[in-house]
């Protein structure tokens, strides 16, 4: 099968002070560095859907092949999966959905569920009671991701199709555990977020 795992990576970061997609996480390594690291290390290919401010930045450097400028990601989140995931979906059997804001998901996480992927299921890590990213979609989904509109994630599509749903147990809060403030940076690393 041709998996492949897509970074959203088209929000604004109104909640954070600045651009939380290229803030120095404590490797030294922004978001994105991080996401494609992680990626390789469990074995996929790294997609990235972005916006234009975002992909100003990251066009003369090596990630820009792996980027899709999405048009409507203003729109929101669900508008950000319908129009990547119809760039993507002809290159792919299935899709591993993640938001790139879990900068402490590891690698491991990723290969588990890539594992259990394929056409016909749809595959969610969880830890501690709690679901969390990346979800894989098989290529029988593509067609209800691509209906997706404005700010409305890909959730509904998991409960219409609970039946197909393959829950894949972690020991790795990185999968829900998000950056969004600045008080988030200190929470997930214990220490302040670096001044530029």
């Amino acid at each position: 099968m041709n998996k492949a795992i897509l970074f959203l990576a088209g929000g604004a970061s109104q909640r954070f002070d600045g651009d939380k997609r290229f803030v120095a996480l404590p490797s030294g390594q922004n978001l994105f560095e991080r996401a494609r690291g992680i990626a390789e290390d469990a074995g996929l290919k790294a997609l990235f859907a972005v916006n234009a401010s975002a992909m100003q930045r990251l066009v003369s450097t090596s990630f820009a092949a792996a980027c899709y400028e999405v048009k409507s990601a203003d729109e929101g989140m669900g508008a950000s999966i319908s129009e990547s995931v119809a760039h993507y979906a002809d290159d792919c059997d299935s899709l591993l959905l993640c938001p790139l804001d879990l900068p402490l998901l590891q690698a491991s996480t990723i290969q588990r569920v890539a594992d259990l992927a394929s056409q016909q299921a749809i595959v969610q890590p969880e830890c501690k009671g709690r679901l969390g990213h990346p979800v894989a979609f098989g290529a029988v989904y593509f067609h209800q991701l691509l209906t997706l509109q404005g700010d409305q994630g890909a959730k509904a599509i998991i409960q219409r199709n609970a039946d197909q749903l393959v829950k894949v147990m972690v020991e790795d809060p990185g999968i829900y555990e998000d950056l969004d403030t600045a008080d988030d940076y200190l929470k997930l690393f214990g220490q302040p977020l670096p001044v530029t």
